[in-house]
This record gives structure tokens, C-alpha cells and sequence, in this order.
């Protein structure tokens, strides 16, 4: 599974009706730059996306979308220092635990993600920058 990342242009999200599409919230939602889709590929063993990105290139210009897949990032995550791995951990325990009451590719509750990052990495963020003025 994996994640995408809107780098320039626009897409729509739809939920499939498979999944209960009763929330118009989750029916042409448009995705713009900086926005993500599936996070939960990232965060939830065996996810499955539970809608359609697609782009419009011939009305709205160029799109370019960023895929980051699940494998690749627990690789990346592992070979950096432990601390980002714990703070990692950490955050996808509070994702899951999110996710259990909303299941959507589309989490546009960018406040509540805000709330779980800063809980999640803020002590591992302090020691690395610590580390990093150790070393220069």
C-alpha cells in the first residue's frame, strides 16, 4: 500500500460506493498541492484504499502525484536513529487508533493529525536537534 502526495496541480478523491458513499463530504473531494491521500497505507498493516484519486490533466493543467509506499518507508524509518523509529511507532499507534472510528483514505482532519505528529515526534525531534549541535 502506499501514500500519495499532490506535488503540482489538482485531483478529485472519490470514496467507493463499495465502502458507503452516504458522506458527500468524501464525493469529488478536491485534492490540491501539499495534500495527501492514504496516509493510512503507511500507518495500518494490510490497508486497502477504499477509493479513487484521479486527475483531470487536459482541463485543469499538469498533475503530478508522489507516491511513498509502505515497505520503502518502514525500510527508510528503521536505518535512521532509533528515536525517529519510537517516535514513528508511536504516532502509528495514534493513527490506528483514529482510524478505528473513520476509516476514509481522505483524513481531512488536519487538526486532530496536527495534535498526534506533535505528540508523536516532538521529544524525538528535541533530541535529534541536540545531537545535531553535538556534532557540529
Amino acid at each position: 500500500s502506499c501514500m500519495q502526495m499532490i506535488a503540482k496541480g489538482t485531483a478529485l478523491y472519490n470514496k467507493d460506493a463499495a465502502h458507503g458513499t452516504s458522506d458527500k463530504r468524501l464525493k469529488d473531494v478536491k485534492v490540491t498541492v501539499g495534500q495527501h491521500v492514504a496516509e493510512a497505507g503507511l500507518w495500518l498493516q494490510d490497508w486497502t484504499h477504499l477509493g479513487t484519486l484521479t486527475v483531470n490533466g487536459f482541463q485543469e493543467g499538469c498533475c503530478e502525484v508522489l507516491s511513498l509506499d509502505s515497505l520503502s518507508f518502514g525500510t527508510l524509518l528503521r536505518k535512521g536513529p532509533c528515536e525517529l523509529w519510537q517516535a514513528a511507532s508511536s504516532y502509528a499507534r495514534a493513527y490506528a487508533r483514529r482510524a478505528s472510528d473513520s476509516l476514509s483514505d481522505l483524513d481531512m482532519d488536519t487538526e486532530a493529525l496536527m495534535k498526534i505528529t506533535d505528540e508523536a515526534f516532538s521529544d524525538a525531534l528535541r533530541y535529534l536537534a541536540k545531537e545535531a549541535e553535538r556534532d557540529a
